[in-house]
């Protein structure tokens, strides 16, 4: 084995180190940028049930075109469908309770669409 052979065989070493730190570097990114992620949506997603719930946000009370926006929104989060579909029932039983009432029966009938939807989607 010459000093040539020597100096290759280093050159070659020292680049599979060099990308193999550069791929652990890469998943470790990955997978901080995922748990990040999931966070953020944990936490717009509760704020979205408290939000719908209550009727009202920091601003006050929602409108009917705000609230059904956001039950439709609910659809963009399938990594909580059960509890969605388990949340969106009890709510359409209390809002049933408000008889004809043309917003409860909108609100309802949000509801409803987005409950097909995410069986749709199963």
């Amino acid at each position: 084995m010459t000093l040539t052979d020597i100096a290759s065989i280093a050159t070659i070493g020292a680049f599979l180190i060099a990308i193999g730190s550069l791929a652990f570097s890469a998943r470790r990114y990955i997978t901080i940028t995922e748990k990040t992620q999931e966070s953020e949506r944990f936490e717009i997603y509760h704020e979205l049930i408290k939000t719908i719930s209550k009727g009202s946000d920091r601003d006050g009370v929602l409108k009917l075109a705000s609230q059904i926006a956001y039950i439709y929104e609910l659809r963009n989060f399938p990594e909580y469908q059960d509890l969605t579909e388990n949340l969106l029932n009890q709510l359409r039983q209390q809002w049933s309770a408000g008889g004809t009432d043309k917003n409860f029966v909108r609100l309802n009938e949000s509801i409803d669409d987005t409950l097909a939807e995410l069986q749709r989607r199963k």
